[in-house]
């Protein structure tokens, strides 16, 4: 007579995690890690949502089936499902996200879209090729000030040896216009499988 429910166990490690603990990743592992992520996007946008809190502490690293590096996307709390025509499920106003990963047009109140979801990716990818943040800052504030106002700094400006064509990804899911960005999960994984 009690309820409960049974969730997989994950053996591994978050990537920030792993970055904090062993420093940026090499070029190639982040392929690999992005381009599952990117799967896991494609098939979530594909039912229409939007996972809306994209970032490294949601990016499991597993070890499954004897492989490593098996990438499970959590945390589906802040989800949209774009075919809910119900507008009380957020709150008028309310900003869903994470300050150090949000995408600059749902700060304003723009609707989620799948857009949002691929700028926060690039904000990971950008964290676990340097280590570091796209955007210094402490608070929340700042970090929302500058997805909306700065221009992010290029990869090779924080000192990490990343492929030119890696970059580029990168920095095209951190256009500031989501209509500069990937047009989906599926774009964006075929332009990193030809990093």
């Amino acid at each position: 007579g009690v309820f409960y429910y049974a969730m997989e166990y994950l053996d591994g490690a978050d990537v920030r995690q792993i970055v904090e603990g062993t420093g940026p990743m090499p070029p190639a592992r982040v392929i690999h890690i992005l381009t599952q992520c990117c799967g896991a996007l494609r098939e979530a946008h594909d039912v229409g949502l939007v996972h809306r809190d994209i970032k490294a502490g949601n990016i499991m690293v597993c070890r499954s089936g004897g492989e490593h590096d098996v990438v499970k996307l959590v945390d589906f709390g802040l989800v949209k499902d774009l075919r809910d025509t119900d507008s009380s499920v957020t709150q008028l106003g309310a900003i869903c996200g994470t300050p150090e990963t949000i995408a600059p047009e749902v700060i304003p109140g723009q609707p989620p879209s799948p857009a949002a979801d691929l700028y926060s990716l690039g904000v990971v990818g950008y964290f676990m090729l340097t280590g570091v943040c796209v955007f210094d800052g402490g608070a929340p504030l700042e970090f929302i000030n500058n997805h909306l106002n700065v221009a992010p700094p290029p990869l090779s400006g924080r000192g990490a040896s990343v492929p030119a064509d890696l970059e580029t990804v990168i920095m095209r899911c951190l256009k500031k216009d989501p209509a500069e960005r990937f047009a989906g999960a599926g774009a964006m994984r075929a332009a990193l499988l030809l990093c």
